[in-house]
């Protein structure tokens, strides 16, 4: 006696929607039919199933339910950070050469030439920057350096500066940390600091003579 194949899931719903050529439907049929009990249950079951959801058609919420939900979206969607989104952190300033903040023991510079020293830190990185005033241009350069506090190559970070939100210059760190800005007005500058999807910011500054 030939022995019949199982049917596979696809088949089975195909065959209880009447959707199989004739001969194949025969077929599943005969192939049915000897299946065990255990097999025949889960056939009715999967039968009243496509029956009952045939029948049963789920009613719109109310207009209230939709409102409640699309708040609901909103707010989650304002909150939600998908991967990819850009952090952004902002650095705080934790020492000046010049007196106004203070905090003991973080790097400095001994070096005559050197204008101010500015030193802003983040849980991602510290960031010293030197500015140099050059009386003969009446321009100044502005010399940095980040050190990573994290598993960060220095050379990945790129350096934008900019004044009243416009850039003024973009660059990128070299191998030590080490960035550069050359011939800056005095006024009030900001500093975006961008490495992998991370931002760090360094608030409103002002170099002067």
């Amino acid at each position: 006696m030939k022995r019949l194949n199982t049917p596979r899931f696809a088949q089975i719903l195909n065959w209880l929607e009447g959707k199989l050529p004739e001969e194949e439907m025969q077929s599943v049929t005969e192939a049915l039919a000897a299946t065990d009990k255990a097999t025949q249950a889960d056939l009715e079951w999967l039968r009243m199933f496509l029956l009952t959801s045939k029948e049963v058609r789920l009613a719109s919420p109310p207009a209230k339910v939709k409102e409640i939900s699309k708040h609901r979206f909103a707010e989650y969607a304002t909150t939600y950070r998908p991967l990819g989104f850009i952090q952004h952190c902002q650095a705080m300033l934790t020492f000046d050469s010049r007196g106004q903040v203070a905090a003991a023991g973080l790097r400095s510079a001994s070096t005559e030439s050197l204008q101010q020293q500015l030193i802003y830190s983040t849980e991602i990185a510290e960031v010293v920057m030197n500015v140099q005033w050059l009386p003969q241009d009446k321009r100044f350069n502005l010399i940095g350096q980040v050190f990573p506090l994290a598993d960060i190559p220095p050379a990945a970070f790129s350096i934008q500066i900019l004044q009243n939100s416009v850039e003024v210059g973009i660059t990128t760190a070299d191998e030590l940390g080490e960035f550069i800005f050359e011939g800056l007005a005095r006024g009030e500058y900001e500093m975006i600091l961008c490495v992998d999807q991370i931002e760090l910011l360094i608030p409103s500054f002002h170099i002067q003579p």
